[in-house]
């Protein structure tokens, strides 16, 4: 049987509920989120298994205006790690380039 090791990987410092909320509110579904109720972040692929960045996983509750119940959501947020790989890749403008595909895609 094959057992998953669980990943540990420190979670950057402006990764917080207001962040959250803020990035949420410039979408028009979720322009009006008053409030993250609950946040839990992990990391579902470990470090150096994807490149030059980090993977981390967001899990949270939010709550709208004039809404009751509780939303859920789910989000991927790949953070650069600053090694000499990241360094490299963005100066030949691959962050760029993902980021375009991404929205157009």
């Amino acid at each position: 049987m094959c057992r998953k090791n669980k990943i540990t990987v420190e979670t950057p410092t402006w990764l917080t509920k207001d962040y959250i909320k803020t990035a949420l509110q410039h979408d028009e579904k979720t322009k009006d989120i008053i409030s993250i109720e609950t946040m839990k972040i992990d990391n579902p692929i470990a470090p150096g298994n994807n490149g030059s960045c980090l993977i981390h996983r967001v899990q949270a509750e939010y709550k709208l205006k004039d809404e009751e119940d509780l939303l859920k959501f789910s989000l991927i947020l790949k953070v650069p790690m600053k090694t000499e790989l990241h360094a490299f890749v963005a100066e030949k403008g691959v962050y760029k380039k993902e980021m375009q595909i991404y929205n157009e895609i």
